[in-house]
């Protein structure tokens, strides 16, 4: 796919990887590619972990990703040809990372349908979204997102000096939208997010939230609402329930901080980019992801209201009929 600067980015998909012939393995990757050259290449842990800064936020074990770079770009090779510096006065080294936002911008359909297709739902989505949408509208909070960096494709040179000129007002600012919300259940995914001790981590590169619904705090949640079923409910469709109230309290916990937290991005007088970066961490979410006593309230009155819907507890003849001699 033809990108901006003579760029071509390459998107491949086997559902096969990682696999291993003879002494080769052959798994997914992702590198800048040079004069037939790969340069910053990620591949294994490092390569998954960062999938969702490059708008691959499922199956990254399956997809590869080159960023050609044309052979007049403004790059060239160290000495040993073991990584690329760009020709600026700061001689940066080239990172895949550096790229992150146009190989997301620039994904195509068919591997969009194949990622939703791997992406999990839930039925509290559109509650949450909506929740999330209507506080940063009370909030006002503006929405940002990173600048590219300057030398890199979309980046803007300074721009000269200008002529006076008579004063106008400023544009209005545009609100920032809650982001894209995928919710994490498999432990291979969340091994490769580095989320299986972590509640959820945000990406901002491309504005999306990933939760882990096996985090601890669900289960200790689920557990303490299924205590308030009464045995002549249905005990399977208790339990569902109390699963589900209980994600969706984790969800809504780890949102609201994420939103309060965004809002901070319009002091930064007083919240500077590395106060933001430790604010909008996973460990932090992870915190708000802990606080199950906050909500008992709420989570207390759902669980009850799905009581009084659930089917009745099977009569004892009925039970012991099902089961076989």
């Amino acid at each position: 796919m033809k990108g901006p600067d003579g760029i071509v980015l390459h998107y491949a998909y086997d559902a096969d990887l990682p696999r291993k012939e003879g002494v080769m393995l052959h798994e997914s990757l992702g590198a800048v590619v040079h004069q037939n050259e790969m340069y910053a290449v990620a591949r294994g842990n490092a390569r998954r972990r960062e999938a969702p800064s490059f708008g691959i936020p499922f199956a990254a074990r399956s997809v590869i990703v080159l960023v050609e770079l044309p052979a007049d770009y403004p790059v060239q090779p160290e000495a040993y040809r073991e990584f690329l510096r760009y020709r600026t006065a700061t001689q940066a080294q080239v990172r895949l990372m550096d790229y992150a936002g146009l190989v997301s911008r620039h994904i195509p359909e068919w591997l969009s349908r194949l990622l939703a297709d791997a992406s999990p739902d839930a039925l509290y989505l559109d509650e949450v979204r909506e929740m999330m949408r209507t506080m940063l509208e009370q909030m006002e909070v503006q929405r940002r997102r990173p600048p590219p960096k300057p030398g890199l494709p979309g980046a803007q040179p300074p721009a000269p000096p200008a002529a006076a000129k008579p004063e106008t007002p400023p544009p209005a600012p545009v609100l920032e939208t809650p982001p894209a919300l995928f919710l994490l259940r498999d432990p291979a995914e969340l091994a490769d997010r580095e989320l299986t001790h972590r509640a959820a981590a945000y990406y901002a590169e491309t504005h999306q939230l990933h939760i882990n619904l096996a985090y601890p705090a669900v289960p200790a949640l689920a557990e303490r609402l299924l205590a308030l079923a009464p045995a002549t409910v249905e005990s399977e469709a208790a339990t569902s329930a109390a699963q589900t109230i209980s994600e969706r309290a984790m969800v809504m916990r780890v949102v609201r901080a994420l939103a309060y937290g965004t809002a901070k991005r319009d002091q930064p007088k007083a919240w500077r980019e590395q106060h933001l970066r430790a604010l909008l961490s996973p460990e932090s979410l992870t915190l708000a992801g802990d606080d199950i006593e906050t909500g008992w309230p709420d989570a207390e009155q759902a669980m009850r209201t799905a009581l009084a819907a659930l089917p009745p507890a099977p009569a004892e003849s009925e039970a012991e009929a099902a089961v076989p001699a």
